[in-house]
């Protein structure tokens, strides 16, 4: 299997260019809150010596004058994901790992395309010049990032592999390995992939255990790691952009229910009912934000669905005018009907099912929630007669 890897450098900074044109060409730094101090996550010009996650006193001692923007990762990931739904048409399995990077398997596309450059260049004409791409390609997601990473434009597309010259160069620094065992790669004079290659898989194992395996199939790219893909979810929009910007929180409750009334007319043919409803407006000074409203039971009921807007934007506070108000359905099901059962226990156990339902909805990760299975009820270790196992409803 054939691995890409898409990556975007400065992908943040981009998406602050689209909204503030004004600061193209002026020193910005992009900064993320984190506890009591700030880091910056973004940087222009890229010649600074500046650092990902450099706190900001350090980077304003390299920059005279910076715009400084908040960390907006919403609105990079809904940019982000203009791209994810292109690879998603051509690629049957797409990884996501963060807002500017992203993995995705090709071999569904040499059905198609009989050349990587011809896949590169379907690729390329996808994605927006704006963006700058660089795309890798290698036999596994290591190979692919570092060629998607430090490969020159004019070999964008090429399969980047250990028996490049260029590989053996590459720092240890780069494996996705634990701190730990990349100080302990140092202190051991192995400095770079050339250093581990002279080694065998024996040794790096006597040394680094389980993950000596893993450093010795890293560098010699021979490491089988699947893609994680993420599923594709059905969602459906409705945006409305004000000729002027607005304040009036009256103006604007009434706009989100023209916007409720446009997506219920949209989705009632179909039978579909959402279970998450989300309203995100965007700010005249570039400020968003969002708010999110999950059902227990799926609803195409207005006054339901609108009560809860209004009852949010109501005790809201505008820090600044609007610009433009979305609103989206997210996690559709179909039409359901109940049965109650007339055991207690039965609908104690249904219950308990619709609320962690209703739990995965309300979060983006998965609910650490697990339930105690009997796997040897024979053992004489009472710790291996029990086992904790994901609850899935």
């Amino acid at each position: 299997m054939k691995i890409a890897c898409m990556f975007i450098p400065h992908f943040s900074l981009k998406c602050e260019w689209l909204r503030k044109y004004a600061i193209r060409d002026r020193p910005t730094l992009i900064v993320e809150t984190r506890g009591n101090g700030n880091i910056v996550k973004d940087w222009f010009p890229d010649d600074l010596g500046i650092q990902n996650n450099m706190k900001l006193q350090e980077a304003l001692t390299k920059i005279n004058d910076p715009y400084i923007l908040p960390w907006d990762v919403d609105y990079y990931e809904l940019l982000f994901q203009n791209i994810i739904n292109f690879l998603h048409q051509v690629s049957t399995a797409v990884e996501y790992i963060r807002p500017g990077l992203v993995y995705f398997d090709l071999t569904s596309l040499y059905y198609t395309y009989r050349t990587e450059e011809e896949i590169i260049r379907i690729l390329d004409s996808g994605v927006s010049r704006f963006w700058k791409v660089n795309i890798g390609i290698g036999k596994s997601k290591l190979s692919s990032y570092i060629g998607a990473f430090i490969g020159p434009s004019d070999q964008m597309g090429k399969e980047f592999s250990v028996t490049d010259l260029r590989w053996r160069k590459l720092s240890v620094d780069l494996l996705p390995i634990s701190a730990r065992n990349k100080v302990r790669l140092h202190q051991f004079a192995l400095h770079t992939f050339g250093d581990i290659l002279t080694l065998d898989i024996g040794s790096l194992q006597g040394q680094f255990g389980c993950e000596g395996k893993l450093i010795w199939e890293l560098v010699n790219d021979a490491c089988t790691e699947f893609l994680n893909p993420i599923s594709t979810e059905e969602s459906l929009h409705e945006k409305f952009s004000f000729q002027d910007p607005v304040v009036n929180l009256q103006v604007i409750t009434t706009v989100a229910e023209l916007l409720l009334d446009r997506a219920l007319s949209r989705i009632k043919c179909f039978g579909l009912m959402p279970r998450i409803v989300s309203i995100s407006t965007e700010g005249f000074n570039g400020g968003s934000w969002i708010k999110k409203y999950s059902f227990k039971e799926p609803t195409v009921d207005k006054n339901r669905i609108f009560s809860r807007i209004r009852s949010s934007l109501e005790g809201i506070s505008l820090s600044e005018p609007l610009e433009s108000i979305k609103l989206m359905f997210e996690q559709f099901t179909g039409e359901r009907g109940f049965q109650g059962s007339m055991l207690s226990q039965v609908r104690k156990q249904d219950q308990l099912n619709e609320s962690i339902r209703q739990l995965k909805a309300n979060f983006i990760e998965d609910v650490p929630i697990f339930r105690i299975k009997e796997v040897e009820p024979w053992s004489q270790i009472p710790e291996e007669r029990y086992a904790l196992v994901q609850y899935v409803p």
